[in-house]
């Protein structure tokens, strides 16, 4: 029987390398369009919404949060 720990972390690397996939995706469509790297950096989805840099960290952070939990049985 697969672990907590295996079990979870397994989703949340299939959410990075997702993440990861969008990310080449934009950054070729992006390229093709002739943007600039330092505005897609800048952009935001909504008014409302942090800016990109904001967005990718939290994937990160939330995922290694939630890893870190797991390893300490919390």
């Amino acid at each position: 029987m697969p672990s907590l720990f295996d079990t979870s972390v397994a989703s949340y690397k299939r959410v990075l390398e997702a993440t990861i996939a969008t990310l080449e995706k934009g950054l070729a469509f992006y390229n093709e369009q002739g943007v600039d790297q330092k505005e897609i950096v800048e952009m935001q989805l909504a008014p409302d919404m942090a800016a990109f840099p904001f967005q990718v960290l939290s994937v990160r952070h939330h995922s290694l949060g939630a890893a870190n939990g797991l390893l300490a049985g919390e």
